[in-house]
């Protein structure tokens, strides 16, 4: 009989014609026959009685507690955005506070370890979660990092019995940021850390969503083209709160006086920013006058317009500080002759009376496009529901026209053409043109917001909103039998491939249409509950409520609910990724590779926080993720404490024989009378 791992040259290999039985003695007692035996036994014991199991188990219990803590620890730092050295003294300081953390894995390394053994128990629950999950869309952006190099998040959506979740899947860093390297960046990425093949991709994938660059949307090479040209029923989504901002920045360029605002803004931000003087003037001059605490921030740097109203608001609220100190600073001898220039070119702006209507104007514009925009970048919004917020921000647009906005009507309230005044500041000159430019505004972001949202009208995108109730004719009963047949038949036959390729039960196309004559009333009731306590219907938790009491007689029609609550309709989540990601890959860490940034933007945003951790999976992975036992009670490694002289003597003296000893042990074999 030959050992598995003898040497390939060897004659119990190769065969020989004559052996002699000291020659099969000899070999039975070889180490390599015994280790291959050894080898053979393990292999066929049962689960958990091996002696690599054994080792395993052999860790205490107050052991693991340790261990455990360790983890908790290791969460803790990542959880927190803290250096991995932060653990060391983070331990240390519980130590001292009685806490048994034993002497191992209290290295900065080793939290480095844990985190990743953290973030793999939480991939392993997303590719759980998504195992069951039939379609998806995925988010993909790209930003230059600290250490000068192109980076691309990548989030994946993915909604089961109504329930929608977004998952980061991996930070890529690539040499080339063009279609194909970004592609194939994708594609490694989903099959690394999810396992998914290209085919499988293909197969499920039912939207894509980006911001709208070249390398994106390009019309003959972009990724949606790719994308789509595979897959061809999945619907590429453009970034609908983007679109909001650049209707915004087209509008921008229409309106001469708006850049003139623009400007103003931009120029109180850094004449407060770059001297500490003049803040601490404009902090005082606040005191003073009671105004809110609040200063002069940045217009620019991101074009969500977020940032543009709040810009408007902080100017609106100190207004009587900020002119009162400008005033000071142009009647100040010994201020420089620069800023004092600034300064009087500033509060003529502030109190002429075209630039206080203008901004009042500005707010109240800012303020419903930012209910929109912020609408837009919830998480879980819907590509359904995009049509319902638009229509409704377009028609307080429309009413602009016609009657000024909530800020505006309360500033021309209590004036006069002859006394004009703006929280007791006497604003001069007139307000020419005004009226004509925010009527050119008005129309002209009107418009440019119509031509950014223009695919909304195709009727695959069109028929989506039927699954939002609040467009539901639910107080005209004799229309409801008939309502959304034609958009049911639409979605069916633009979804037909992926819903009928579905492994183990594909969807029935034909019963479809059925199951949603069947399960309208149901919805009908649902909503009337739900409009008893609140003024419009949230219908994410209504089909989760679907789900939840016919998910398996209305199966066929749910999987298509399923597949439209899978589609992306912003990339702001990528966005807020890129935000934690410079908090995580900063200055200072840009060192770090893109794996153990994966490893701690995932903690980030897909663990528990730290008071209900659970580090028990994650311990797992680690104990089992070794060749041999875990070695918790050994010291780490590192210079051992000498012995003092005393101690070695000591030593010695035990070591040493007694002197009065009757007998001798004999030296040697001969001595003792062996042949």
């Amino acid at each position: 009989m030959q050992a598995r791992e003898s040497d390939n040259n060897s004659p119990f290999f190769k065969g020989v014609e004559k052996f002699k039985t000291s020659a099969f003695r000899d070999h039975a007692i070889s180490k390599k026959h015994v280790k291959c035996n050894a080898t053979l036994l393990a292999r066929q014991e049962k689960p958990g009685t091996s002696e690599a199991d054994r080792a395993y188990d052999s860790i205490t219990q107050s052991e693991k507690e340790r261990v455990l803590k360790l983890i908790n620890s290791a969460h803790a730092i990542a959880k927190n955005n803290r250096p991995f050295k932060d653990f060391v003294w983070l331990v240390e300081l519980q130590a001292k506070n009685g806490a048994d953390l034993g002497t191992s894995y209290r290295s900065h390394v080793q939290c480095a370890n844990f985190c990743k053994y953290i973030s793999e128990a939480a991939r392993q629950e997303i590719i759980s979660w998504l195992h069951d999950a039939h379609f998806f869309s995925i988010m993909v952006d790209g930003s230059t990092n600290t250490s000068i190099r192109e980076v691309e998040l990548l989030y994946i959506r993915a909604a089961k019995e109504g329930i929608v979740r977004v998952f980061l899947v991996a930070c890529k860093v690539i040499d080339k940021p063009n279609t194909e390297s970004i592609k194939q960046a994708i594609l490694e990425a989903l099959n690394d850390e999810l396992h998914m093949s290209e085919d499988a991709f293909y197969d499920h994938i039912v939207g894509f969503a980006a911001d709208g660059a070249a390398v994106n949307f390009g019309v003959r090479n972009g990724l949606a083209k790719r994308f789509v040209d595979r897959a061809t029923w999945a619907i590429a989504v453009h970034c609908v709160a983007h679109r909001a901002e650049l209707a915004i920045k087209d509008q921008t360029k229409d309106i001469a006086y708006q850049k003139k605002c623009d400007e103003l803004l931009l120029g109180l931000y850094l004449y407060y920013h770059n001297s500490s003087l003049t803040r601490s003037g404009l902090l005082n001059a606040r005191k003073v006058l009671g105004t809110p605490r609040r200063i002069p921030t940045r217009i620019g740097g991101t074009r969500w317009v977020q940032h543009t109203h709040r810009a408007v608001d902080n100017i609106l609220q100190i207004y009587p500080a900020l002119c009162a100190h400008l005033a000071a600073v142009v009647s100040d001898p010994t201020a420089s002759v620069t800023s004092r220039g600034k300064a009087n070119g500033f509060v003529k702006l502030l109190r002429s009376r075209r630039m206080v209507l203008w901004l009042h104007f500005i707010f109240d514009v800012t303020a419903v496009m930012q209910r929109y925009s912020t609408a837009m970048q919830k998480q879980h919004c819907l590509l359904s529901e995009v049509g319902e917020h638009l229509a409704a921000t377009l028609a307080v647009l429309e009413n602009y026209k016609t009657n000024f906005g909530p800020s505006l009507s309360k500033l021309l309230k209590g004036s006069s053409p002859e006394t004009f005044t703006f929280c007791d500041v006497n604003i001069e000159g007139n307000a020419d043109h005004f009226e004509t430019d925010r009527q050119v505004a008005l129309v002209s972001l009107i418009g440019h917001l119509n031509d950014r949202f223009r695919d909304l009208e195709k009727p695959v995108v069109k028929s989506l909103s039927i699954l939002d109730v609040n467009t539901w004719p639910l107080n005209d009963k004799p229309a409801l039998p008939s309502f959304g047949n034609d958009d049911i038949t639409v979605l069916c036959g633009h979804f037909e491939v992926p819903l009928t390729k579905l492994p183990g039960q594909p969807v029935i196309v034909e019963s479809v249409l059925s199951d949603w004559e069947s399960i309208k009333p149901l919805v009908v009731l649902a909503a009337e509950r739900q409009l008893k306590h609140s003024q419009s219907v949230n219908s994410l938790c209504l089909w989760q409520e679907m789900w939840r009491k016919c998910g398996s007689e209305y199966r066929n029609f749910l999987t298509l609910v399923d597949l439209v609550f899978s589609l992306q309709a912003h990339s702001a989540e990528v966005e807020r990724g890129f935000s934690l990601y410079k908090l995580v890959h900063s200055d200072i860490r840009n060192g770090l590779v893109p794996k153990t940034v994966t490893d701690l933007m995932r903690i980030r945003l897909h663990t528990p926080e730290v008071k209900v951790f659970d580090p028990k999976s994650a311990y797992e992975l680690w104990r089992a993720d070794v060749v041999r036992g875990r070695r918790t009670s050994v010291s780490p490694y590192g210079p051992r404490k000498r012995k003092t002289v005393s101690e070695l003597v000591s030593a010695m003296e035990v070591e040493l024989p007694d002197s009065d000893s009757d007998s001798e042990e004999p030296v040697s074999g001969s001595e003792s009378g062996e042949d």
